[in-house]
């Protein structure tokens, strides 16, 4: 006797909850969605919003998974919550310098989420221009959660900060 399947709608919930789970680390995320996604085809698009729903990015050192997501709109619509790591460097380190051009690729990302709910950015010791650039590009968005990190210096001042963040 084949056992009665769940409702479409209680499956959706259990597993919508799983992309607000904390895991190890996005390539767990993205296992856990992928390996739903293929339980059946009910579940595919499920499994691909758990797989995709944050990520979390080194604004430079991720330079091709950007460009490959920014190639792929059908995933960008599953994106609620970008993370891009600050730069912090360890005890007896110089802040390393930043590849403009690639981070300027991490800001068009933002830009082409459209679902984007959650935002955390992390910028130690630049000099604003990339949360400038922010700021412009997610007018459109409207988050519902903003985390910022930046050490103002270099001529990005407090109350620049001040500033830009009143844009969002």
């Amino acid at each position: 006797v084949p056992l009665p399947s769940l409702l479409d709608q209680v499956v959706a919930l259990i597993l919508d909850h799983l992309k607000h789970c904390c895991f190890w680390n996005d390539k767990e995320r993205r296992d856990t969605g992928m390996s739903v996604s293929l339980v059946c085809t009910k579940w595919y698009l499920l499994g691909r919003r758990i797989a995709w729903y944050a990520i979390t990015l080194d604004w430079t050192d991720d330079e091709r998974l950007v460009e490959g997501l920014l190639s792929r709109p059908e995933l960008l619509v599953k994106v609620g919550r970008l993370s891009f790591k600050s730069q912090v460097p360890q005890p007896g380190e110089d802040l390393r310098p930043l590849d403009r051009e690639a981070a300027l690729k991490s800001v068009e990302l933002v830009a082409a989420c459209p679902q984007l709910r959650a935002l955390d950015v992390g910028f130690p010791g630049q000099d604003g221009y990339l949360l400038d650039a922010i700021a412009d590009r997610s007018a459109e968005t409207t988050l519902d959660e903003l985390k910022v990190s930046i050490v103002p210096g270099d001529g990005f001042t407090l109350s620049d900060l001040v500033e830009t963040l009143a844009r969002f």
